[in-house]
């Protein structure tokens, strides 16, 4: 655009050939025969706006210089007119002024005129077809328009990128008219920039332009002969090789040179032209930022028409919207709507204007801007089902739920197709849906069903989303039944039904059913977006299952399928659990290796590989459970989980009997991690550890801070009782009757407890508490106690402490044996009955005993 543009200069540049005559050529007795002196001085005027580059003005002069076309100085007039609007970028209004003129001239004029067409076709863009008109003209070398036609062919030629044929051109025009030596120069530059030969045309430039790009004025310091060079050429040429020196500096990527001389040429360049147009779009290519937004702004204020200035805010917006400046964008989207009101695409920039108001989080500008469309009487119901549609989107997104629904049923009054109003009613469905409650739901599906029954092209859609919100509403078997009717249409909407249909078959609880479900949806949609969550799903139906091999292989394949997604964690650590129940050793060490390697920090990393270490500890090979706490280690664990790992290294320790090492772990958790949630079972381990040491008081410090630190529940109770056995054992060392008094005060109060667990074992060593305290017969009212309640609970099917039981039974018939009578002998065996009716063999040979006891009292 921008070479075919100043090689247009010679149309100025070579005098009365490369234009029409200008008025003052045109012999004095025909002007005083056919013209007034007001229309010779408004076509003279007209010549001299046109020679400074005043298109427009040059234009208004010699429209007032024409009259009607029936002489030869009136249609010169009217030609350089349309020479004016062709540069002025009036393209409509010189073709139709063209049209005129081709109707009324006579035929040894028309070559003019045709050169004139060429001329509008060049400056619109449509080079193929100037060529192909220049092409039916063969002017003789004499003729007036001869030198046009040549300069019009070499631009049209070098437009259409035939360099070498419009070099070839160039020279036939310095042979036949040297007089166009310094225009033919211009045209040289212009095609070897076009051409991309930059050393060749700065050379030309060189010997061409002055030592700087914009004129000096005179001033007191300066010798009158000290003028800017440019003054001595044509103004068309000094406004052609300015242009040109900047668009090297472009090409030559100097950019900071090109900012600079722009600065300097800011009063020549102020001005609408093609050219200037051409050069501020190839300088916005190349510039970034603001610089970037300037030259397109620059683009917009010399374009010399309508389409240029659109495609430059275009453009402008574009690169606005990149570089993120939402607002700015929006701004210039008004703008353009403001500017170009007869554009077809004034509408839609209206809208992209929305879009960005919204992106640019200036909501309520974008709604304002929405509501007025739908009452825009210019905007058809087309335009204003959108509009309606955008403005419940943006309501719907600001939280107003009553505005949204209103916008969305205006929508569907302006709907015009079923398919339109089905949108509308989807629309609605989804905004009531979102009340989250039955009543809500159950108003989605009002209108999914009206959309279902238009019959329209998305039917299968709506009734999806019938499915969706019957799920829920928990009616899974009408989720399926609809879903169903579904899953057969092809492509994204069965897909989804397909889906939802086996999602509903786990709502059903028919886990098998529903994993042959999920097995069919991976054959069917192999590469589905859904596949990945079906996997899992399809997992998590086998786990339930208890097919864990097979739950392995789809977890593996959810996985495999996404390693980066979320859930991929997730499914590795519910793999190694499926692992654990196969107690499947390898597969365990398989996917958490691939854990640590691929997701360190995850939380499901430390899960898989704590059940791992339990694993590897339950079976005693405590060095590779060793070996991956310390890889657990090195992943920069947060606080809560190095306590974690601390306690598990000291549980593992324990079991392989380094209880000393394992205590040092243990004061080293409690000393670095006070508020770890571990903290409580760190001291009921080291308390363990102690006891196991025979290092009771230590020990039974250690409980008792277990119990303050994690009060209530069963835990607190357990702490209660190891320190009551601490007590106990201490007693049993030191014959110290308090201790003994400190154990039984506890396991009297444990002993309440309706945990039989708990307070069946409380009840076994209160006795034996007081057994020891010389008070037998308190002693065997608890054992009872215990026997009655342990059978109770068989009787009910609860859990019983046989263990407790069994030594209360015991400890019961050796204190009765003690009395060494016949009845004594008999209530002995009366507690060995009451025991073996709990059917539970603990280790203890009642038999035997009873035996011994009635062959002794002869009891058989």
């Amino acid at each position: 655009m921008l070479v075919s543009a100043v090689l247009s200069a010679f149309l100025t540049a070579i005098g009365a050939n490369a234009q029409p005559a200008p008025p003052q050529m045109v012999p004095q007795a025909q002007e005083n025969t056919t013209a007034s002196a007001a229309v010779i001085d408004n076509r003279r005027l007209g010549a001299e706006a046109f020679a400074v580059g005043d298109y427009p003005g040059a234009a208004r002069f010699f429209e007032r210089a024409e009259g009607t076309l029936d002489s030869a100085p009136t249609r010169e007039a009217r030609r350089m007119r349309i020479a004016a609007l062709i540069r002025a970028g009036e393209y409509g209004k010189a073709a139709t002024l063209l049209s005129e003129l081709e109707k009324l001239s006579p035929i040894l004029e028309l070559f003019s005129d045709r050169i004139l067409r060429v001329d509008l076709m060049l400056a619109q863009g449509d080079d193929k077809g100037a060529a192909e008109l220049l092409g039916t003209m063969t002017p003789r070398e004499d003729s007036p328009v001869y030198v046009r036609w040549l300069t019009a062919q070499i631009a049209a030629e070098t437009a259409l990128e035939k360099y070498d044929k419009a070099l070839a051109l160039v020279e036939d025009l310095l042979r036949k008219r040297p007089e166009t030596a310094a225009a033919a120069r211009l045209a040289r530059i212009s095609i070897f920039q076009q051409s991309g030969k930059l050393a060749a045309s700065a050379e030309l430039l060189a010997a061409s332009a002055p030592p700087e790009t914009t004129a000096k004025q005179p001033d007191a310091q300066n010798s009158p002969k000290e003028k800017d060079p440019f003054a001595s050429t044509d103004a068309e040429m000094d406004f052609s090789l300015r242009l040109l020196t900047l668009r090297q500096m472009l090409l030559e990527r100097k950019l900071s040179e090109y900012k600079e001389a722009l600065k300097q040429n800011a009063a020549v360049f102020a001005r609408r032209d093609g050219r200037l147009y051409a050069l501020h779009m190839e300088a916005a290519k190349l510039l970034d930022g603001e610089e970037k937004f300037d030259a397109l702004k620059h683009a917009f204020r010399t374009a010399p028409d309508d389409l240029r200035r659109m495609a430059a805010t275009k453009q402008l917006i574009t690169d606005l919207i990149a570089g993120g400046k939402y607002p700015e964008a929006a701004a210039q989207a008004a703008l353009y709507a403001e500017n170009f009101p007869a554009a077809r695409d004034r509408f839609e920039m209206l809208f992209l204007r929305g879009h960005l108001l919204t992106r640019a989080g200036h909501e309520k500008e974008a709604l304002e801007l929405y509501r007025s469309l739908i009452s825009d009487r210019r905007l058809d119901n087309a335009g204003k089902y959108r509009a309606a549609g955008e403005a419940g989107n943006l309501e719907s997104a600001m939280g107003q739920l009553h505005d949204a629904e209103n916008s969305f049923a205006r929508q569907k009054e302006l709907a015009s197709t079923p398919e339109e109003a089905q949108s509308a009613l989807l629309a609605l469905g989804d905004l009531a849906n979102r009340g989250g409650t039955p009543p809500h739901f159950r108003r989605a599906l009002t209108f999914y069903q009206q959309a279902a029954a238009l019959k329209g092209a998305k039917s299968f859609a709506a009734t999806l989303q019938m499915a969706r919100t019957y799920y829920k509403l928990g009616d899974f078997r009408k989720t399926r039944e609809l879903a169903d009717t579904i899953s057969p249409v092809k492509g994204d909407l069965g897909e989804k039904a397909a889906f939802l249909a086996a999602e509903a078959t786990i709502g059903l609880l028919d886990y098998a059913e529903a994993l042959k479900r999920y097995e069919t949806f991976l054959t069917d949609y192999p590469t589905g977006e859904l596949r990945r969550t079906a996997l899992i799903r399809g997992a998590e139906c086998a786990r339930q299952l208890k097919l864990y091999s097979e739950a392995i292989l789809f977890y593996e394949g959810a996985v495999k399928l996404a390693p980066k997604a979320p859930s991929a964690p997730a499914a590795l650590y519910w793999a190694v659990n499926c692992a654990l129940a196969r107690q499947d050793a390898e597969t365990m060490k398989k996917f958490v290796s691939l854990l640590l390697a691929e997701y360190p920090v995850s939380e499901y990393t430390s899960g898989a590989v704590l059940l791992l270490v339990d694993f590897l500890r339950s079976n005693e090979k405590f060095e590779a459970a060793l070996d991956l706490l310390a890889a657990l280690e090195k992943s920069n664990p947060s606080e809560a989980l190095a306590s974690r790992l601390l306690y598990e290294r000291a549980q593992v320790l324990s079991g392989k009997g380094s209880s000393m090492e394992a205590l040092k772990l243990l004061q080293k958790m409690i000393a670095d991690h006070p508020k770890s949630p571990l903290l409580a079972d760190g001291f009921f381990l080291a308390g363990n550890l102690h006891a196991d040491l025979g290092e009771y008081a230590a020990a039974g410090a250690s409980y008792r801070r277990a119990a303050e630190t994690r009060k209530g529940g069963r835990f607190e109770l357990l702490a209660q009782g190891r320190l009551a056995d601490c007590y106990y054992s201490l007693y049993s060392l030191k014959l110290d009757r308090k201790l003994l008094r400190q154990a039984a005060e506890i396991y009297r109060n444990l002993s309440a407890e309706k945990d039989i667990r708990i307070g069946g074992q409380s009840l076994y060593k209160l006795g034996r508490c007081y057994e020891l305290s010389d008070e037998p017969d308190k002693a065997l009212e608890l054992y009872n106690e215990l026997l009655y309640r342990s059978l109770a609970c068989r009787k009910e099917n609860l859990p019983c402490p046989p263990a407790w039981a069994g030594k209360a039974a015991y400890a019961a018939a050796k204190l009765y044996l003690k009395r060494g009578s016949t009845d004594g002998a008999l209530e002995a065996l009366r507690v060995i009955s009451l025991f073996q009716q709990l059917g539970i063999d603990t280790g203890e040979d009642f038999t035997t005993l009873a035996d011994s006891i009635r062959k002794k009292y002869n009891l058989y």
